[in-house]
């Protein structure tokens, strides 16, 4: 990381509309770093701030922000369909 900035891309993998799991998916991108159980508190925190503020392309094609409140449901979401293999308590 440099700074408070996560080390990405300029923006997430570009998902095909037409794949069933689309949404799934650029949700999982967005979230998969707050699951890391090796991840710092601060590198959370970075890339908490990075999704919530920029527009991202969703896979209908339009450009989006992604909430603070939204962000947190996804991984409140992501947690419950991960059960016990991810320990999220000190994210939240």
């Amino acid at each position: 990381m440099k700074g408070n900035e996560p080390d990405v891309a300029t923006e997430l993998l570009s998902i095909p509309k037409e794949w069933p799991q689309a949404e799934a998916l650029f949700r999982a991108q967005l979230v998969a770093p707050l699951l890391d159980p090796l991840s710092e508190p601060e590198e959370r925190t970075a890339w908490r701030r990075w999704v919530t503020t920029r527009p991202h392309t969703l896979p209908n094609g339009q450009t989006r922000r992604v909430s603070e409140r939204t962000l947190r449901r996804w991984v409140a979401q992501a947690r419950a369909l991960n059960g016990p293999l991810t320990d999220l308590d000190t994210v939240a």
